[in-house]
């Protein structure tokens, strides 16, 4: 499961970070090039991709009960 979160979280965070920089108009490619909805989107994105990742490394493995 924590390989899930680290590989969903980066993918997550990578897709929102090219929403990010397309909405500002850094990468002027597509239909989202400068409009400023896909900024919010992609920082959203951003934030929830790191927060996935974070916990991802954190949590500590469950350890078998005897």
């Amino acid at each position: 499961m924590r390989g899930v979160m680290i590989v969903g979280g980066i993918l997550v965070l990578l897709a929102g970070a090219l929403f990010f920089l397309q909405g500002l108009n850094v990468i002027p490619v597509g239909a989202m090039a400068g409009d400023t909805k896909w900024v919010i989107i992609g920082l959203i994105m951003v934030i929830g991709g790191g927060t996935a990742c974070y916990y991802g490394l954190r949590r500590k493995p469950v350890s078998p009960q005897s």
